[in-house]
């Protein structure tokens, strides 16, 4: 571990794990390899943990004054998850102990050392916020296309699309950050009209998907959106041609917010609010045609979560699970 600081030793442990590319599904089904747990398969993953790390360091800076990985004791760890119910909700608590599982993981491999964070040990605490401030907001298809419209008024940049790709597919918003030309195919699919494929490692927890394109609408948008790219081509993207920053995307769609009014209503959510549109419009297609139990897989599978997400669950995104 030598004389890095304590940060510049999460950072070089998560980066030595990065996989992607490799297949996390043949990982797991390989009993003789335990690759999977700290292997990183997605940039998604990677960018989590590298927030958690920052995170972290900066707790444990200020608190403990660990010098090294391996001086990080299980009551360091609970202190921070404890530190950290005070602004996270019960879910978010949850998936940061995961997380923080993850990142012991990356640091046992990287370092061989013998840790004792001792994750089996760890209480999830509750939640210590109010429970005003849920994001529980939904957002209209109409709604996102008027923000969209703001913001392209508001900037020369192709941000406005993003809301646009999370209102018609149900994108994160990194995802519209990271998405290629070549992922569009406007024939075929389930519904006929095409398809768009998530794969490459843009998606949360490296989970590929494939989403149908449901209506008219929206294929009209993406082929006119991929018409004069090329397939490597970003679907927004900068002067340089690079991919646009997700913190970039985020910042004009709350200046557009603000502009329209909207910046108190929607104070606790952002694109998540799109996606909530998105899944519940979706949802109400499928359970008309194939009943709720086929709704909700097929939910849950556009929207990238994984296959054991429950019905409670799925309702933080579709209010109307009828």
């Amino acid at each position: 571990m030598g004389s890095r600081t304590l940060i510049n030793q999460l950072k070089h442990a998560i980066c030595d794990c990065k996989a992607f590319g490799e297949s996390k599904r043949a990982e797991k089904m390989n009993k003789k390899s335990d690759a999977n747990k700290y292997k990183e398969y997605s940039y998604a993953q990677k960018k989590d943990l590298l927030g958690l790390a920052k995170d972290l360091s900066n707790y444990l800076n200020g608190n403990a004054r660990h010098k090294l990985v391996k001086d990080i004791q299980t009551e360091d760890i609970q202190r921070f998850l404890d530190e950290k119910a005070k602004t996270n909700r019960n879910v978010s608590l949850k998936k940061l102990k995961s997380q923080l599982e993850k990142l012991e993981n990356i640091c046992r491999h990287t370092y061989k050392c013998n840790f004792a964070w001792n994750m089996d040990e760890l209480l999830v605490p509750a939640s210590m916020m109010p429970a005003g401030k849920l994001r529980n907001k939904s957002m209209t298809l109409e709604l996102a296309e008027e923000i969209a419209t703001t913001m392209k008024a508001q900037s020369k940049s192709e941000a406005y699309i993003s809301p646009l790709l999370s209102t018609y597919l149900g994108l994160r918003v990194e995802e519209t950050a990271l998405i290629r030309a070549k992922a569009v195919r406007l024939s075929g699919g389930e519904f006929g009209l095409g398809e768009v494929a998530i794969t490459d490692n843009i998606a949360k927890g490296g989970r590929d998907r494939i989403i149908p394109i449901i209506d008219a609408k929206t294929r009209a948008f993406l082929g006119h959106l991929i018409a004069e790219k090329d397939p490597m081509d970003f679907l927004l993207a900068k002067k340089d041609g690079e991919h646009m920053q997700t913190h970039n995307i985020t910042r004009q769609f709350r200046k557009a917010l603000v502009a329209m009014g909207l910046d108190k209503e929607y104070a606790n959510t952002k694109n998540h609010a799109i996606r909530k549109g998105f899944a519940q419009r979706f949802y109400d297609m499928i359970r008309k045609t194939k009943g709720k139990t086929a709704a909700i897989e097929a939910t849950n599978r556009i929207l990238g979560h994984g296959a054991q997400r429950s019905v409670q669950e799925l309702s933080v995104y579709v209010a109307n699970i009828w």
